[in-house]
């Protein structure tokens, strides 16, 4: 892992997320290290669980997906149960960072899971969202037609995003 550009940026958004609880939603292109970026934070940083989301993923994939990344046993436990056992657990950690990769992938029932989780760890917990600056043109359009949930979204992010700048030749050669 080599510190191009695009990782000290997310780094930057990872730590402010985690130290302050705050929400970041990082948008670049395809290939400029967003996840590289998050998978070796998660390594190297205490309390941060990363989760790769995808279009297929449901509600319960996505629960079980943060409860697996923290270690956390969720056999025979119902989706509310998991979720339950995940922000308990949650809450006891020193500065614990959700870093969401993908994150505009799932589908509106996944989409409003990250509404809940906010809630429920509100000033407690720090996220991080990934994703190709498709997530823009989504929240947008969800909200200019008035779509369930999205304005929530956009209010917890700050309605804002994290732009990475793109990739440069010395990223490159780095």
């Amino acid at each position: 892992v080599v510190t191009t550009h695009s990782l000290s940026e997310c780094f930057v958004a990872m730590d402010d997320a985690r130290l302050y609880c705050n929400v970041h939603w990082v948008v670049g292109e395809s290939g400029c290290g967003k996840t590289t970026a998050a998978t070796h934070y998660a390594q190297t940083h205490p309390n941060v669980f990363y989760i790769l989301c995808s279009e297929d993923m449901r509600k319960s994939d996505f629960v079980r997906g943060i409860a697996s990344a923290m270690g956390l046993s969720y056999d025979g436990l119902s989706v509310r149960e998991t979720l339950a056992l995940v922000t308990r657990t949650m809450v006891t950690l020193e500065n614990p960072l959700l870093i969401i990769d993908e994150g505009d992938k799932p589908l509106d029932n996944v989409f409003h899971y990250y509404i809940n989780l906010y809630n429920l760890l509100e000033d407690k917990c720090g996220f991080v969202f990934l994703s190709t600056p498709y997530i823009k043109r989504r929240i947008s359009s969800g909200l200019r037609i008035g779509k369930k949930g999205y304005k929530e979204i956009d209010s917890r992010i700050g309605r804002k995003f994290f732009d990475l700048e793109p990739t440069t030749a010395r990223d490159v050669e780095m």
